[in-house]
């Protein structure tokens, strides 16, 4: 049971972006015409998963993943829907600007957690220890 009327939550969703995940080789496969869905405002590959769904070892196939994330980037575009992409580093928007991405994830929060308690950690460790 919502917590509001029917309507209103209608008109709540219209007005969010609606984000969703390509991750399996047979949403790729129908990427043309999720894209074509209307309401369908932003995709966003997911290599990992992709890959899984295949039964793939991620790093086995790179050139593969590169041709399907280009798939669902084209695709999104082609249909007046934004693509969204992960990267990494800062340096690494130029290669999907260049393909018309204009939506991104700057690294995964865990990731950064993990770096930060890995190498900050290891600093106030260092200087717990010269006390």
């Amino acid at each position: 049971q919502s917590h509001m009327p029917q309507l209103q939550h209608a008109k709540r969703v219209d007005e969010v972006v609606l984000c969703f995940m390509i991750e399996k080789f047979r949403a790729v496969e129908a990427i043309e015409e999720i894209c074509s869905i209307p309401g369908v405002d932003m995709v966003q590959f997911g290599p990992s998963d992709y890959c899984m769904s295949r039964g793939w070892n991620r790093s086995e196939h790179n050139d593969d993943v590169k041709i399907a994330e280009k798939k669902v980037i084209r695709a999104a575009l082609d249909h007046g829907v934004q693509p969204r992409c992960e990267i990494p580093t800062v340096e690494a928007a130029k290669y999907y600007i260049d393909l018309g991405v204009r939506h991104f994830c700057l690294g995964d929060q865990t990731a950064k957690l993990r770096s930060f308690w890995i190498e900050d950690g290891a600093r106030i460790r260092e200087l717990a220890d010269s006390l």
